[in-house]
């Protein structure tokens, strides 16, 4: 893997996830309707890419699996073999194989385990299809010409035409033909294929490898157009010309030219047929070589070596690359050995997000890209605005301090001088000329700061005006790169068919999934870690929730079962809900096994939404065995704690006997928030918005007891308040009068943060932790406001927990105090 540039492995994972998520959907669609062609067709298709892209980065151990299974679903789409449950079981545990290939290749390794059994599997599948092709009637031999037309065995709904009748936009020159066919030593027939590219494929840099790969295993390639090398460069050529030597026949060397959403078209054409228009034969265009070369002894290939050279200063070309040498390169790369180092090729239109060690490609449309390139040439005039009335005001402003102080200076000289002259005015009149002369220096001086004040007018309303302008732009340039961000939720609901596939096989239930609002947009990293909850989820549903088919039977339900993953969006927030239509939630069972568990005492008096939220504690489960979906009191903690690290919430919705909806609410993007900045003795913290209901004064004497809980009394409603400076310890001033409380909800309970004082709300980015503060209870991350001021962000769930702790830790310190005689 490290013969490749880090980039065109990048492209490969990608495009090969794309291909097994494709895979994988249509072969769930298959089993659904056994003579589905479109499925069949793409499943043929995706296979053929995953060969063709891993061939061509040298792993090949997939190429040759995937190659089986490409020959296995040839059987299947040519109707030599039907497609029955135990097919469709084979290509899926074939699908996992792969997957698991691709995976340990992403982490520099190659598959370790034993894959043999599956192998054997996918060889009965092609040794069935030819025993049948046997028993059939050969169909005729075709000419070596082919006509898009002509292909109806093979509709793969994204192949390449063929156009067999013209000659492609690369003309080879007589001295190339001859040496061509020099090289051509087991005398096969020779073709020019013409192959124009897909400029918009993700993997377009490393197309023309493909093809060369593809071609290769049916035919010897005697020359390309541009020189291998140049192709084996990270560059994307649109057109490329592949001058090959095979016994197949056209229609074999359209299938294999063929790159699934590379190839846009194909010209094949007889070498016989690229300079039939030639007057000259070869005999007679070496002999005029030899005498415009001046040498009539050299033999042939001396000609057509002088003819090269002479070409090459002619057009002024890069230095000839010879078939030897091809050929001798191409030794090298099937050894596995360090290549050319690569040109700078074109940039992918991708954005990467880069989370450990793995690396996730984001589409992006150029549209939005173009949006982004015009708000930053906005923020960039607002900045040079920005620059020229600071330059401008500064420059002003000393101008007018000179002139105050030139002025200034000017005038008491002369009156010092008209006072010293006046020597023979009696003092009252000096005084009165004095006061005269200084009323003058006074009334220029207001003049000057009056134009001053004038011009400050002027400057400052154009400052607001620009900082308007800024404001405006930068709200836009937010917005801008959180759509840039986002994506459809679909490409995380597209993996549940084949879970609840695999569990209804598992447990012995009839399933149906319904997926509703796949289009709704999160943000593309929320969307990576939301995988696992929503897992645990499901599973969780199936397992618990949904009944046996006897007992749905018994019951009066319909079958098969329901599960429902739904999404919307609202405003900035996102909510996601995973449904059954099982046997819901035992409240009165749930109690009793929190008692046991020692979660609660039996005089405890719980509301429904408490009694729910205990199954969210860590080690609790209702099941009476565990078994390999549950059972072991692992999971819906999980989720939890996954769900506050979103900064989102989950609350639960259930009636016995009807289902269970577990409901995820979470905001669009993590990256910017907004926030309420409020303090804490000298610290800052940010409150997100997203969780406050309101915020009020109160008196110290407001604040009372009940169950040595700090409680207020709210429009006739108790909620328990949190302390933030006894949370993180930070000194206060307790003889303070009042404070300010700041209302949340979270998981549909109210809470009050107690604070010092309410500094202001504002748009918050956030900046993560790192190192040891990363495992701050209570802190999700931190941000810098403008003035230079860190300030951390609350992480809401965990310090609604941290307050309930800090109490049971108190009441745990007074049952002990208790039993120790204190």
């Amino acid at each position: 893997m490290s013969n490749f540039d880090e980039d065109i492995l990048k492209d490969f994972f990608d495009e090969a996830y794309l291909q097994i998520e494709r895979v994988e959907t249509n072969l769930l669609e298959l089993e659904k309707n056994k003579d589905n062609r479109e499925a069949i067709n793409w499943i043929f298709t995706a296979a053929h890419t995953l060969k063709s892209s891993s061939a061509s980065v040298e792993m090949k151990e997939i190429s040759d699996f995937t190659h089986l299974l490409e020959d296995a679903m040839d059987e299947i789409r040519s109707d030599r073999v039907k497609v029955t449950s135990e097919i469709i079981d084979t290509l899926l545990d074939s699908l996992d194989t792969i997957k698991d290939m691709v995976s340990a290749r992403e982490e520099e390794k190659i598959i370790d385990r034993d894959y043999s059994n599956i192998t054997d599997s996918l060889n009965k599948i092609v040794k069935l299809g030819s025993s049948n092709k046997s028993s059939k009637k050969a169909p005729s031999k075709k000419s070596d010409t082919i006509k898009s037309d002509d292909k109806k065995s093979n509709p793969e709904p994204i192949a390449a035409p063929v156009n067999t009748t013209g000659k492609g936009t690369m003309e080879v020159s007589m001295s190339d033909m001859i040496e061509i066919k020099q090289a051509n030593v087991d005398n096969l027939p020779i073709y020019k294929v013409v192959i124009s590219f897909n400029d918009t494929n993700p993997m377009r840099t490393v197309s023309g490898i493909q093809a060369y790969t593809s071609l290769r295993e049916i035919s010897k390639i005697l020359r390309t157009y541009p020189d291998f090398e140049e192709i084996y460069s990270d560059n994307f050529y649109k057109e490329i010309t592949y001058i090959i030597a095979t016994e197949r026949d056209a229609e074999s060397i359209m299938k294999f030219a063929t790159i699934p959403e590379s190839t846009e078209k194909i010209d094949i054409i007889k070498v016989e047929d690229i300079n039939a228009s030639a007057e000259k034969s070869v005999k007679e265009f070496l002999d005029q070589k030899r005498e415009e070369i001046g040498s009539v002894e050299i033999d042939d290939r001396e000609t057509v070596k002088a003819v090269k050279e002479k070409e090459k200063k002619e057009e002024s070309v890069a230095e000839d690359k010879s078939i030897d040498k091809i050929n001798k390169r191409v030794k090298e790369i099937d050894k596995g050995s360090e290549p050319s180092a690569k040109k700078d090729g074109e940039k992918q239109d991708n954005l990467t997000h880069q989370s450990g060690s793995s690396h996730s490609i984001l589409r992006v449309e150029s549209s939005k890209i173009d949006h982004l390139l015009n708000l930053v040439s906005e923020t960039v005039i607002t900045k040079s605005t920005f620059n020229q009335i600071y330059t401008e005001l500064k420059e002003r402003g000393e101008n007018y301090i000179d002139l105050l102080k030139k002025n200034g200076d000017a005038l008491h000289i002369t009156v010092n001088n008209i006072l010293d002259e006046l020597v023979d005015v009696n003092e009252i009149l000096r005084d009165e000329l004095k006061k005269e002369l200084y009323k003058i220096i006074s009334v220029n001086r207001q003049q000057i700061e009056s134009d001053y004040i004038s011009y400050r007018g002027v400057i400052l309303e154009r400052y607001q005006t620009t900082i308007q302008n800024f404001d405006k732009t930068s709200n836009s340039l937010q917005e801008a790169v959180m759509h840039v961000r986002m994506v459809e939720i679909r490409q995380l609901f597209s993996r549940f068919p084949r879970l609840i596939r695999d569990l209804s096989r598992d447990l012995k239930k009839e399933l149906t999934l319904v997926i509703e609002g796949e289009e709704a947009e999160l943000d593309k990293g929320m969307v990576d870690d939301l995988i696992e909850p929503l897992i645990h989820l499901v599973r969780n549903s199936v397992d618990h929730g949904i009944e046996l088919p006897e007992e749905r039977k018994t019951l009066g339900k319909t079958e098969p079962a329901t599960i429902k993953l739904s999404a919307f969006n609202e405003g900035n927030s996102i909510t996601v809900i995973v449904s059954d239509n099982g046997r819901g939630l035992n409240f009165d069972r749930i109690k009793e096994k929190a008692i046991e568990n020692g979660l609660i005492t039996k005089d405890k008096i719980l509301d429904e939404q408490e009694i729910v939220s205990l199954i969210f504690e860590p080690g609790f489960s209702t099941s009476e065995k565990i078994t390999s979906i549950s059972g072991r009191g692992v999971g819906l903690d999980a989720v939890k704690k996954n769900i506050n690290k979103l900064n989102g919430t989950i609350t639960v919705n259930s009636t016995l006997g009807k289902g269970t909806s577990f409901i995820i609410r979470l905001p669009l993007t993590l990256a910017i928030i907004q926030g309420l900045v409020v303090k804490v003795g000298e610290e800052i913290y940010i409150i997100p918005i997203s969780y406050i209901l309101e915020s009020t004064r109160i008196r110290r004497d407001d604040i009372y007891y009940i169950d040595n809980y700090e409680v207020i009394n709210l429009r006739e409603d108790v909620l328990s308040i949190i302390r933030l400076s006894k949370i993180f310890d930070i000194e206060t001033d307790e003889a303070n009068d009042s404070y300010y409380v700041i209302i949340i909800n979270f998981a549909d309970r109210r809470v009050g943060i107690l604070v010092d004082s309410i500094v202001r709300d504002e748009d918050i980015v956030i900046k993560p932790l790192t190192n040891k503060y990363s495992i701050t209870e209570g802190i999700s991350g931190a941000t810098i406001s403008g003035d230079g001021t860190i300030g951390l962000i609350l992480d809401i769930g965990q310090l609604v927990d941290l307050g309930t702790k800090q109490h049971s830790d108190y009441q745990n310190s007074k049952i002990m105090g208790k039993s120790n005689g204190k």
